[in-house]
C-alpha cells in the first residue's frame, strides 16, 4: 500500500509540474487528498466542486465523469482494467444517455 501511495503522489506531482504538456486537454486528477485538481490550458486548479470523501475509487471516477458530461464535454475516456469500473460504466452509459464513437 505504501508503494501505491508513493506512486500516486509522484504522478500527481509530475502532472502539476508539467501542466503545460496538457495545454489542449482537460484532465481531472484525484490524488491522495479529497479535492481533485484540474489541469487545463496549462494551468492547475483545485476542483472544490468535485471534493469527495468517499474512499472507493470506482465511485469517484463516475462522479467526476458525470460532472464532465454536464459541462458539455464531447469526449471522455475512462481507462481501467477493473471489472467493477466496467460494470459501473455500463450503468452510467445508459442512465446518462452517453454514446460511443469508437
Amino acid at each position: 500500500m505504501e508503494n501505491k501511495l508513493q506512486l500516486i503522489k509522484l504522478i500527481c506531482t509530475y502532472i502539476k509540474e508539467h501542466a503545460e504538456l496538457l495545454a489542449n486537454n482537460r484532465l481531472v486528477v484525484t490524488g491522495q487528498g479529497p479535492t481533485p485538481i484540474e489541469v487545463s490550458d496549462g494551468k492547475v486548479t483545485l476542483r472544490h466542486d468535485l471534493r469527495i470523501t468517499h474512499e472507493e475509487a470506482d465511485v469517484v471516477i463516475f462522479q467526476q465523469m458525470v460532472h464532465v458530461t454536464l459541462t458539455g464535454a464531447s469526449s471522455i475516456r475512462v481507462i481501467s482494467d477493473d471489472t467493477d469500473v466496467f460494470v459501473l460504466l455500463l450503468r452510467f452509459f445508459k442512465s446518462e444517455s452517453l454514446t460511443c464513437d469508437e
